[in-house]
């Protein structure tokens, strides 16, 4: 406490720890910070509890004065004091677990499969290889993989990125003409519903019916000339269009 701060020398900007976390993970981040600020071990010492909070920084002050001499004995207490927070390290056996759901996505599983690994200290290549066949539903990479003898984990993590690209791309298309279809589909049904006139401020009417019943509409106009008789079988004929059509060109029928 006594030793000069060393100029320029900042408190570190972390994120308080309370003790329910992993005390590694806060003391590497913490070394970081110092590390590119100076070398002074006491100046580590000094503000290593500028970090703390909670529950860590009353385990600090409950310390034995003059009990640290070094920065390495106070990283060594901080770990042991709160390792019950650390998670528990994995291992090659865990990473067997990790499987490819029925419905996930092969991007899904790559970066699901991506961060699992890296929580893996020391992981085998081979043993990353052989976990990523055995989890993986998607036959077309699993096919390319066997049939290619790639034989490296990045090697396989290249092929899996190239055929998600490839898929993504090809959605693109299918799901404009999804879209095209289902607008056509759209029009189709509006053109079979039951006919309706709609009111309109411009001069004349707005129709969104069939060409019946616009022809029955403007038959009294003089717009279209008269038609000529036709012949259609019966079980084909529109009724009320066939009863007017007749009506105007002076025709007899039964039906």
């Amino acid at each position: 406490m006594n030793t000069p701060i060393p100029p320029k020398v900042k408190i570190p900007t972390l994120d308080p720890y309370d003790g329910k976390t992993d005390p590694t993970d806060h003391l590497n981040a913490y070394k970081a910070q110092m590390g590119v600020q100076t070398g002074c071990e006491a100046s580590w010492c000094r503000f290593f509890p500028t970090t703390f909070k909670g529950i860590s920084q009353t385990w600090f002050n409950n310390l034995t004065p003059g009990s640290i001499r070094t920065f390495d004995m106070l990283a060594t207490h901080f770990k042991k004091h709160f390792i019950v927070g650390s998670r528990q390290t994995k291992t090659s056996v865990h990473l067997m677990t990790v499987k490819q759901g029925e419905n996930e996505s092969l991007k899904d599983y790559i970066k699901r499969f991506n961060t699992e690994s890296q929580l893996i200290p020391d992981l085998q290549d081979n043993v990353a290889l052989t976990t990523l066949l055995f989890g993986l539903k998607s036959n077309k990479l699993k096919f390319e993989l066997v049939h290619d003898k790639v034989s490296t984990f990045s090697e396989a993590m290249e092929r899996a990125e190239r055929i998600i690209e490839a898929s993504e791309v090809c959605k693109a298309p299918v799901a404009n003409n999804k879209g095209k279809r289902k607008q056509e589909d759209n029009y189709h049904d509006n053109m079979n519903r039951r006919p309706r006139r709609v009111e309109s401020d411009d001069e004349g009417l707005k129709y969104n019916a069939d060409r019946c019943d616009i022809y029955l509409e403007i038959k009294h106009k003089a717009i279209l000339p008269k038609p000529n008789p036709k012949n259609t079988p019966i079980e084909q004929r529109n009724k009320k269009l066939w009863c007017e059509y007749h009506k105007e060109c002076g025709h007899t029928t039964r039906n």
